[in-house]
C-alpha cells in the first residue's frame, strides 16, 4: 500500500511544478487514498488557507533532497543502544559500552529517498500536528517561512521518520497545557524556561565528544539516553519544543559545538538542555574553551540554502563541510561582524574559492569566499579576536596557504608575518593554554596544609608546609626547614576542594628519590577511577576525586621516622605543561605552512629554543605523549594563547 502511495506523492509533486496545480488538493487527493488516516478531509479543509497551502509546499519541495539512514548494522545498533539506555543506568559503563560495540561494529550506512518509504499519511498529520500550535502566543510573531523552517519539518537529518510529536505531545504536553491555563500570553522565552526546567529534571545529562559516536539516533531513542553528544541533546530539544509550536534550531560550529538558538520576535536566544535562556550558555562555553568569540556560528535548516557552497561549487573541490546544503550563516545574530579582503600571496590560478581556517587540535574551515575580478577573495561578518589561517583547498589533509595568519582586533586587521631579521630567545613552558576549570583546581588547593606526626591518629601533627599562593600548573616544590623526624605524612586539602590532587611526593635527604610507604587517608572517592592511590602512581594525569567536598586528607605511613627536607605536588591537571624526559617540536607559521625549529628533549620545566623568528604564530607538539595543542603568538617573554 506504501509503495502505491508514494508513487501517488511523485506523481502529484512533479504535476504540481509542471502544471501550477494547488498543492493543497493534491493532500486531498493522497488523503483519500490513505484508509490508515488519523485526520478527516473536514479537519484539513478547516486548518486551509494560505499559510497551510505554504507549508505543504515547503514539505513537497525538499521532500525529494531528503534522505534517511538505513542499514542491518545500523538497526542492530539502535537495537543494542536502546537495550541498554534502558537497562544501564550507570553514565561510564554505558559510555564505555556504546564505545566498545561501535569499535566492533560500525554500521554501514546506506541511504533512501524519503520520497521513496515516507508515506502520505507521516505527512499529512505532521503538518496536522504542527498546525495544532500555530497562531500561539510564543510563535505569532513567526512569519510563515520562519514557522515552516523552525516548526513545521517531519525530521532534523537523516534518522528514522517517526511519530514524535504525538510521543512528545502526549508526555510533555501537560506543562504546555497547566501554562496555557494561567496565561494566553506566553512568550516563548517564559515557555522555553519552564520546558528545560522539567526536562533538566527528567533527563540525566550526560555530555561526551567521544568520536564514535557519530550515528543520528531515532527521536524515541533520544529520549531514553543516558549519555549522548551536544548535538544529541540538541536534537531532542528540538523535536520536543517543535513538537508544541516552539521554534528552534540547532546552531554551533556544527560538527564541534552545538546548542539549540530560540527564534524570538526580534532576537535569537542560545540555550541549551542544562542551561535555560537566562544562563548565557554560549559565553560560559566560550569561557571554558578559552575563546573569546566564536569564529563562525551556522544553523541547521530544513531547506536548501540556494547560496550554499554546496549548490554553487562547480566541479571545484572544497571541504567536506561546505558539501551541506542544509547550512546558513547566522554569526551576525550572535556577533558584530567584519568583512575583511584578502589579496592572494600564492598562486591561485587554479581556484575560484579561498577559505578561512581556525585550529582546534587540528584545522577546522569555518568560511568561504569566492574570487572576484581583481583576484582577492572578501570573507564577511568574521569574529574578531579570533586566529584565521586564510587556505587554499586541495583536499582534507592537503591545503597552501593563502596569506599569513591574521587577528581582527578594534576593526584592525594583525597578520603574523615571521620576522628572520628580528630572531629572538623563547622559553616555553606548555603547549596549551590553562582551561578554567584547571585553574578551578588550582585555586582550591591555596590553604592545604601538609602535615607530619608520629601517632596514627595523627593527634601529635605538626604544620609541615602550608599553601599560600595558587600554585603553578606543573609539578610544585617546596623546601622544608623543620628538621623534625615523622613516619606519618599527609595533606589536607582545603574545604570545597574535593581533594584534587594529581601527584604527591615526599623527600628525605638521606634519598634522593620520593619516600615509599602504605597509602593512607580519610574519604572515598567518587568512582573507582579516582581513588588516593592515584595521588602516588607516577601519573600526572590520574587524580583524586572525593566523594565530599570537605575533610579531605591522604598521606603515607613511612614505616619509621624521616627529616622531611622537599615536598613536590601537582593539582589535578591537563598534562600539558614541559616535563623533563620527553620529546618537543616548536614550529612556526609561515607561506608554505608550518616550519620546524627543531625537536629537543626537556631537561627541565621549560624548553628554551633560541634564534627563533620573532612576530610570528608558533605552536608546540608533544612528540612523546598528548594530543592537545594550541597556537600562539609571543609577547614579553610570555606565550598569548589564540
Amino acid at each position: 500500500m506504501f509503495a502505491h502511495i508514494n508513487t501517488k506523492i511523485r506523481m502529484y509533486y512533479f504535476s504540481s511544478i509542471s502544471r501550477g496545480i494547488n498543492v493543497f488538493l493534491i493532500f486531498l487527493t493522497l488523503l483519500t487514498s490513505c484508509n490508515k488516516s488519523s485526520v478527516t478531509i473536514s479537519e484539513l479543509k478547516e486548518q486551509s488557507g494560505d499559510s497551510l497551502d505554504c507549508a505543504i509546499q515547503f514539505i513537497f519541495k525538499e521532500l525529494p533532497n531528503r534522505k534517511t539512514s538505513v542499514s542491518t548494522e545500523l538497526t542492530d545498533y539502535y537495537k543494542y543502544v536502546d537495550s541498554l539506555y534502558k537497562n544501564e543506568n550507570d553514565y561510564p559503563i554505558t559510555k564505555r559500552s556504546i564505545s566498545g560495540y561501535l569499535k566492533n561494529h560500525k554500521p554501514k550506512r546506506k541511504y533512501i529517498n524519503d520520497i521513496e518509504h515516507i508515506s502520505s499519511n507521516q505527512i499529512i498529520n505532521n503538518i496536522l500536528l504542527a498546525y495544532k500550535y500555530r497562531n500561539k502566543s510564543w510563535n505569532n510573531h513567526l512569519s510563515d517561512d520562519q514557522f515552516n523552517e523552525y516548526v513545521i519539518p517531519y525530521k532534523i537529518g537523516d534518522e528514522y521518520v517517526e511519530d514524535w510529536r504525538t510521543y512528545f505531545i502526549n508526555k510533555y504536553g501537560h506543562i504546555v497545557d497547566s501554562l496555557s491555563q494561567v496565561s494566553d500570553s506566553i512568550s516563548a522565552e517564559l515557555l522555553c524556561f519552564e520546558l528545560i526546567k522539567v526536562l533538566k529534571q527528567m533527563h540525566r545529562v550526560n555530555i561526551h565528544s567521544t568520536n564514535y559516536f557519530t550515528n543520528t539516533l531515532k527521536p524515541s531513542t533520544l529520549d531514553i539516553m543516558t549519555c549522548g553528544t551536544c548535538k544529541d541533546y540538541c536534537d531532542l530539544v528540538t523535536l520536543i519544543f517543535r513538537s508544541f509550536g516552539i521554534p528552534v534550531a540547532t546552531d554551533g560550529l556544527l560538527g564541534w559545538h552545538t546548542w539549540n538558538a530560540l527564534i524570538c520576535k526580534d532576537k535569537t536566544i542560545d540555550f541549551y538542555i542544562e542551561a535555560t535562556p537566562k544562563d548565557n550558555h554560549l559565553k560560559e562555553w566560550l569561557d571554558v574553551v578559552g575563546w573569546h568569540n566564536l569564529p563562525k556560528i551556522y544553523r541547521e535548516t530544513f531547506s536548501e540554502n540556494p547560496q550554499s557552497l554546496a549548490l554553487n561549487h562547480g566541479s571545484e573541490a572544497v571541504p567536506n563541510f561546505f558539501l551541506n546544503p542544509y547550512i546558513i550563516d547566522v554569526t551576525e545574530e550572535y556577533y558584530k561582524g567584519y568583512n575583511i579582503t584578502i589579496t592572494p600571496t600564492n598562486d591561485i590560478s587554479s581556484k575560484n574559492f579561498a577559505y578561512l581556517k581556525v585550529w582546534n587540535n587540528k584545522f577546522i574551515y569555518v568560511d568561504w569566499a569566492r574570487r572576484d575580478n581583481d583576484d582577492r577573495f572578501c570573507f564577511n561578518n568574521i569574529s574578531d579576536s579570533v586566529l584565521y589561517f586564510p587556505s587554499l583547498f586541495v583536499n582534507e589533509i592537503k591545503n597552501t596557504p593563502l596569506s599569513y595568519p591574521f587577528v581582527i582586533s578594534q576593526n584592525t586587521e594583525h597578520y603574523f608575518k615571521p620576522n628572520h631579521e628580528k630572531k629572538e630567545q623563547m622559553v616555553l613552558w606548555r603547549k596549551f593554554f590553562i582551561r578554567r576549570d584547571h585553574n578551578k583546581y588550582l585555586k582550591a588547593m591555596v590553604g592545604g596544609k601538609f602535615m607530619g606526626a608520629n601517632k596514627p591518629d595523627f593527634s601529635d601533627e605538626e604544620i609541615i608546609f602550608e599553601i599560600k599562593e595558587m600554585p603553578e600548573m606543573r609539578w610544585n616544590e617546596a623546601l622544608i626547614e623543620n628538621k623534625n623526624r615523622y613516619r606519618y605524612v599527609r595533606y589536607c586539602s582545603p574545604d570545597w576542594s574535593y581533594g584534587n590532587v594529581g601527584e604527591l611526593e615526599f623527600y628525605s635527604d638521606s634519598c634522593d628519590s620520593p619516600l615509599t610507604g602504605t597509602i593512607i587517608g580519610s574519604q572515598t572517592s567518587k568512582d573507582e577511577n579516582t581513588t588516593i592511590e592515584n595521588v602516588f602512581d607516577g601519573d600526572v594525569l590520574t587524580y583524586f576525586d572525593s566523594e565530599f567536598p570537605h575533610n579531605s586528607w591522604f598521606g603515607l605511613d613511612l614505616g619509621e621516622a624521616y627529616t622531611i627536607n622537599k615536598i613536590r605536588y601537582i593539582s589535578r591537571n591537563d598534562d600539558n605543561f614541559i616535563q623533563p624526559g620527553q620529546e618537543y617540536e616548536l614550529f612556526y607559521a609561515d607561506l608554505n605552512g608550518w616550519q620546524s625549529m627543531g625537536k629537543k628533549i626537556a631537561t627541565a620545566d621549560s624548553l628554551i629554543y633560541d634564534s627563533v623568528p620573532s612576530e610570528a604564530i608558533y605552536i608546540l607538539k608533544n612528540r612523546t605523549k598528548g594530543h592537545e595543542e594550541r597556537p600562539f603568538s609571543y609577547e614579553n617573554g610570555q606565550q598569548i594563547w589564540w
